[in-house]
């Protein structure tokens, strides 16, 4: 916390089902200094987990099973306290009609991987506003 009783970290979610894209996401968001990381691997536990707490920006897959990464940004942007909170899409789906329906769900960022770490931190940067020191 900041002396003026501020928040100075931000909390990120990250939903995948994938191990290793969690560990790339979460160890490349590390130096952005996000005060947590909350990981879920289904869909449905990242909307249980953004019910649960105000997250200020959310990764998402797309293939997860029962709720995909689309329904869930559907699901968070019919949120109130979701309705302007980035929502990076990252997946290895990176067919033009993939990239239509992530953003036709909701989403600000659609990254393809193989990912450029430096990318998703300009990316990232860019849709929190944050301020490098």
């Amino acid at each position: 916390m900041e002396a003026d009783g501020m928040q100075d970290t931000l909390d990120a979610l990250v939903t995948t089902l994938r191990v290793t894209l969690r560990t790339e996401l979460t160890s490349v968001w590390l130096p952005i200094q996000f005060g947590v990381i909350a990981v879920a691997a289904l869909a449905s536990w990242g909307c249980a987990a953004a019910i649960r707490r105000k997250f200020d920006l959310v990764s998402t897959d797309v293939m997860m099973p029962r709720m995909d990464g689309y329904e869930l940004t559907r699901a968070l942007r019919a949120m109130p306290a979701y309705a302007a909170t980035p929502i990076v899409m990252v997946t290895s789906m990176g067919e033009r009609i993939d990239r239509v329906r992530g953003f036709d769900a909701g989403v600000d960022e659609y990254m393809t991987k193989p990912l450029d770490s430096g990318e998703l931190v300009r990316v990232v940067e860019r849709h929190i506003g944050r301020r490098h020191s």
